[in-house]
């Protein structure tokens, strides 16, 4: 059993604790915590009886792993509870360490993970020897916290534990000064470092979207532009305000103001590109995996009410008439974004887009011709432009 130990100990200038610090729209704490259970530990240790809704948000995200969460004030309160053989995994506080970056041997087997002295020192980091400085992170065997009871209640614990570990023959695990250049390892030891990681992260994280489809591109951008502050959040705010303006969108257009009603559905389909775009970002960035499942349906969906946004207000009797042009050009149109190249694919499936023009075509009163024009150019694409056409 691996049982881990991160801190809520030390503090900025200003007073507030560096494990609250924000990067990403999680705290360091939360990122540290990510890291020690990709490492296998079972039980998360906090020093500094902190409290508030980081401390929470961190304790809920341990259990939903199956991890158990415990708060101590000292290190000494560890005595008595890391059994001889189980380890203990300590990250120093502030510590940032991308998780690809943690040496594979780590993941079952103990070592004190150490960067060159020259570029370690200046970055902050402990020195450990004259050519080694630690990365803040160490896999030892539990029976060295037993010896913390030797030691003042006052002394820096986590420095100890780093000297007890080397005591131990625990062995060095050396990486290159790459990771301190690239950003890979750093302090956290204000918001203007973690707020230029963000951003280097969040660029990487961001999947291209080609300029094909240019409303899911401008979508992704605002999707990367609003991710600093609002990726913890934001997808969940702009899906529910997708749901709202499609739904309101619908009911305009059913109380006789088609063209305004498609305006608010196409609002709305913008503000689900911007949550799937944002939702995207978030699991790359740590590291979670998704489904397209959902997304199928919600498309689905869309498209169906884009169907009776283009159909209402009608009358009952001439309803198989109004609907003909709709299922026409969103069934043509689903076809062709089967069929086609991939570079035309963006292009076709961007509803966004889509939504602009029957929105202006409604507006000024050419909406049948302006579907049966879209609906001959998707028939196109799906006849003459397929990449396997013989």
């Amino acid at each position: 059993m691996r049982i881990a130990l991160v801190s809520a100990h030390h503090r900025t200038h200003d007073g507030s604790p560096i494990a609250f610090l924000q990067m990403g729209g999680r705290s360091v704490l939360a990122w540290q915590v990510d890291l020690v259970l990709s490492l296998g530990c079972e039980r998360i240790v906090c020093l500094g009886n902190q409290t508030g809704p980081e401390i929470d948000a961190v304790k809920q995200r341990i259990e939903e792993k199956g991890a158990h969460f415990q708060s101590i004030t000292t290190l000494l309160e560890l005595v008595g509870q890391v059994a001889a053989g189980q380890e203990i995994v300590v990250l120093a506080d502030g510590v940032m360490l991308d998780r690809s970056q943690v040496p594979n041997h780590l993941h079952t087997g103990r070592g004190v993970v150490a960067i060159p002295a020259e570029q370690g020192l200046s970055a902050g980091f402990e020195r450990v020897d004259a050519d080694y400085a630690w990365a803040g992170l160490l896999v030892a065997r539990g029976d060295i916290v037993e010896r913390l009871a030797d030691f003042p209640p006052d002394s820096d614990m986590i420095a100890l534990l780093l000297r007890l570990a080397l005591q131990a023959r625990t062995p060095l695990i050396s990486l290159g000064p790459e990771v301190l250049e690239n950003g890979d390892l750093f302090l956290a030891l204000d918001e203007s470092v973690l707020a230029e990681r963000a951003g280097t992260l969040i660029t990487q994280s961001a999947k291209r979207v080609s300029w094909m489809g240019p409303g899911q591109a401008i979508a992704a951008r605002a999707a990367q532009a609003l991710a600093p502050r609002f990726l913890e959040a934001g997808p969940l705010v702009a899906g529910g305000l997708s749901a709202v303006l499609v739904v309101a969108g619908v009911g305009t257009a059913l109380a006789g103001f088609q063209a305004l009603g498609l305006g608010l559905l196409s609002v709305g389909v913008f503000s689900r590109a911007v949550q799937s775009a944002l939702k995207g970002l978030k699991q790359r960035l740590y590291g979670e995996s998704g489904s397209e499942k959902y997304s199928i349906y919600i498309n689905g969906t869309i498209d169906i009410l884009l169907i009776i946004a283009l159909t209402v207000p009608t009358a009952l009797r001439e309803m198989h008439e109004a609907l003909f042009l709709p299922v026409i050009l969103l069934g043509i149109v689903r076809l062709a974004t089967n069929l086609s190249p991939e570079r035309f694919k963006p292009l076709l499936s961007d509803r966004i887009l889509l939504g602009i023009f029957l929105v202006a075509a409604s507006y000024f009163g050419f909406l049948p011709e302006v579907m049966g024009g879209l609906a001959l150019v998707a028939l196109a694409a799906s006849l003459f432009f397929q990449s396997n056409l013989r």
